[in-house]
């Protein structure tokens, strides 16, 4: 975003030969006393310690789905897992400290989701910053909640079934190759649904 706001401000400015480095935006970020978030090792897993916590939450998955006969595996939310007592379906929680490598949408779609999202922000925001007009106060408007929902839906729109299945895949949580059908028919299924949104 920083590099986005230097390129505006040296278009706006007539500084056609404008470029931005990564030490440039470090020593501005220094001089105004920004930060980012870091990242910290405080509280997490070492990566052979994530893939063996996946490894057996997939075995377990895999015996639980057994079990009971199951031939269909989802990621859930919260209300889904309410809906879910209610209908009577097994549900099992992803173990703590693991759910980058053991849940499906963390592991693969989330990421492509959420920069696909944040990349329509960044339109809005530089179509405002665009449209402002010189020695009129400017305030940004949030979007409303019609454009927020047309963002996430564009977003997941983009998302192709295939990295839905990857997710699946990755975490080792589908099954048998026959399912891979079945999977892509009920992400056909989902997606098509008006009712869903």
């Amino acid at each position: 975003m920083l590099r986005l706001q230097a390129l505006a401000e040296a278009e706006e400015a007539g500084i056609e030969s404008f470029r931005t480095s990564s030490s440039s935006q470090h020593l501005f970020k220094g001089r105004h006393r920004l930060a980012l978030r870091a990242k910290t090792r405080q509280g997490q897993l070492r990566p052979s310690e994530l893939t063996q916590i996946a490894r057996e939450f997939a075995k377990e998955v895999y015996e639980k789905a057994v079990s009971l006969g199951v031939t269909k595996i989802f990621n859930a939310d919260q209300t889904v897992v309410e809906y879910a007592k209610a209908i009577n379906v097994t549900l099992m929680k992803v173990p703590p400290n693991a759910t980058s490598v053991s849940q499906p949408a963390d592991a693969t779609w989330n990421g492509p989701f959420k920069i696909k999202l944040r990349n329509a922000w960044i339109l809005n925001l530089r179509e405002q910053l665009a449209s402002r007009v010189s020695g009129v106060p400017f305030r940004l408007k949030p979007p409303c909640r019609g454009q927020l929902c047309e963002w996430i839906a564009g977003s997941w729109a983009e998302i192709a079934p295939s990295t839905i299945q990857g997710g699946f895949y990755h975490c080792g949580l589908l099954l048998r190759d026959e399912e891979v059908a079945a999977v892509r028919k009920q992400v056909a299924i989902l997606t098509a649904d008006d009712e869903v949104f």
